[in-house]
């Protein structure tokens, strides 16, 4: 099944699920809805925002399992590796959650500053970035690195 929408002309993809890869894959059995996951199919522009240490054996013993939609995906792509970053880099996913394990404040700011910031000139070409666009990448112990393809 295909659920393309034509309005979608870009995503913000904060710490995905993986593609299941095999009944030995353990999201296929603790999550088999995750079985129907394909991004083969998403070709809108996107970036993806995952951290280095998320690490969940309940869905892989892949670290590299949450970068999934970035590289298994045609077209346009950028992943945002926060450098650190576990579940849910640096923020919470609702009231009352507790599903991060990573509650640090400059990792809040990093990815809604990232995410805040690829959404605008994604979908206004002719927006210039803020100021300090890149700071957060820069230095010696920059806290995210970025990687593109399909540009």
């Amino acid at each position: 099944m295909r659920r393309a929408d034509p309005r979608i002309k870009a995503g913000l993809i904060i710490a995905s699920p993986d593609e299941v890869r095999g009944p030995e894959d353990a999201a296929a059995s603790h999550f088999p809805l995750l079985q129907k996951v394909d991004f083969g199919t998403m070709t809108a522009d996107a970036l993806v925002i995952a951290g280095d240490q998320d690490l969940n054996p309940m869905f892989s013993e892949r670290i590299s399992y949450r970068w999934d939609a970035y590289t298994l995906s045609p077209g346009p792509k950028s992943l945002l590796t926060v450098h650190g970053g576990e579940h849910i880099p640096g923020g919470i996913s609702g009231y009352d959650a507790a599903e991060t394990t990573d509650p640090d404040p400059e990792r809040v700011a990093l990815v809604a500053a990232a995410g805040w910031a690829y959404l605008r000139s994604t979908l206004t070409p002719k927006t210039r970035p803020g100021p300090g666009g890149r700071r957060p990448y820069v230095g010696p112990q920059p806290l995210a690195s970025v990687e593109s393809k399909g540009r």
